[in-house]
């Protein structure tokens, strides 16, 4: 990427408010289900909370953020810390990207929302896939491919002089 046209700027994704998401459209994915699906739901919302279930959670989510990562690799600022470890901490995801100048402040706002939803929406469809509920990963693994789309669709987008 030609750096005289670039600046560099930061994603930050909350994984408090992703875990908090997770929670929630998981129960609202049981107020509509099938009659067995809200105990399935349940155990989601409360096994996230607990010790093994918020691991599991955890681990998908960060493997959703390592699929972002990849997808962003060619703007993502190599100063910034975006290694992938094994380490479940509870802070933020912190992207550095360098994006051209014509990029608008909205754009990289747009860019959060859509890596957030997609996390959330991808970890879930892998919870609900383990879990055997396979309506409910179907729909989410599409408004994740969705999400995930409008990200490359916005990073690669280019201003008409």
């Amino acid at each position: 990427m030609n750096t005289t046209n670039t600046k560099t700027r930061t994603i930050t994704i909350k994984k408090a408010d992703v875990y908090f998401d997770i929670d929630k459209l998981s129960l609202d994915y049981s107020d509509i289900a099938a009659a067995d699906a809200p105990v399935k739901a349940d155990r989601i919302a409360t096994e996230t909370q607990a010790a093994g279930g918020e691991r599991i959670i955890r681990r998908m989510c960060e493997h959703r953020m390592s699929d972002i990562r990849q997808l962003l690799q060619k703007f993502i600022t190599p100063t910034t810390a975006t290694t992938a470890d094994d380490t479940l901490t509870t802070g933020n995801w912190v992207i550095g990207i360098t994006i051209t100048t014509e990029a608008e402040d909205n754009t990289l706002a747009a860019i959060a929302d859509l890596i957030h939803d997609y996390v959330v929406t991808g970890a879930l469809a892998d919870w609900y896939a383990q879990l055997g509920v396979q309506g409910n990963r179907e729909s989410l693994n599409l408004r994740a491919e969705a999400a995930k789309k409008e990200i490359r669709e916005l990073i690669y987008f280019r201003p008409m002089p």
